[in-house]
């Protein structure tokens, strides 16, 4: 089986793994303690801009870390003029954005200075234009409720481990078709890096319904049914 990605620890030891990166996270925000979801995240160079969404009051903030002053991140509404943005102070190596209210579809954005801008759009499919919902819907996990359809593994090979921090060690692999009785999930861990460019925090906990393994696999490596 081909390897797709590698582990990343805080001293920077790197240790070959399948269809992804883990990545010791940043400094969390407030949401250290409380349930913010870690929707999007969009990475230049070292530093990761990522979007927050807390479901208790429906609101939402941007932030960056590991960046270097004048950085700036920002979150932006896909189909309206809601969310904030803010730059990286002298002395300082990360910051936040203003809350911002409601639901919908939104995008972080990270800009370094003298470099183009990277984004990551989270496309709530409860607010997509044409899908019936409306524009302000608030997102809502697939683990959240046994009424939805199963998630499958994105890509075979995906790696189930047995938390979802850095020091995770692999319990088994799951491969499409072979779906993933997502028992909960859960916010914001160590970030991994999917071998799709995208990186998340949010991970799921549930049982490889062909193998019967159970462990932790973040929801960049999950694809709904």
């Amino acid at each position: 089986m081909p390897l797709l990605g590698k582990i990343v620890f805080a001293a920077s030891t790197a240790v070959v793994t399948a269809a992804g990166v883990l990545v010791t996270g940043p400094v969390a925000t407030a949401a250290a303690s409380s349930p913010w979801w870690a929707l999007r995240t969009v990475q230049q160079e070292d530093a990761i801009g990522t979007l927050w969404y807390r479901p208790g009051d429906r609101s939402w903030h941007a932030d960056i870390r590991d960046a270097p002053v004048g950085s700036e991140v920002s979150g932006q509404e896909e189909y309206g003029s809601r969310g904030a943005r803010a730059t990286v102070p002298m002395g300082a190596s990360s910051v936040n954005t203003a809350d911002w209210f409601g639901g919908g579809s939104f995008r972080v954005c990270v800009q370094l200075p003298a470099r183009p801008q990277a984004c990551s759009t989270y496309a709530n499919p409860e607010a997509r234009k044409g899908s019936g919902g409306p524009a302000n819907a608030a997102p809502r996990r697939a683990a959240a409720s046994h009424a939805d359809r199963y998630p499958d593994f994105r890509v075979p090979g995906v790696v189930i481990w047995d938390n979802p921090l850095n020091t995770a060690r692999r319990v088994g692999l799951g491969y499409p078709g072979q779906k993933f009785d997502a028992i909960r999930g859960s916010g914001p861990w160590d970030y991994y890096s999917c071998d799709n460019g995208v990186t998340s925090n949010f991970w799921i906990y549930g049982r490889n319904m062909a193998t019967g393994v159970v462990g932790w696999v973040p929801d960049c490596n999950l694809t709904p049914s």
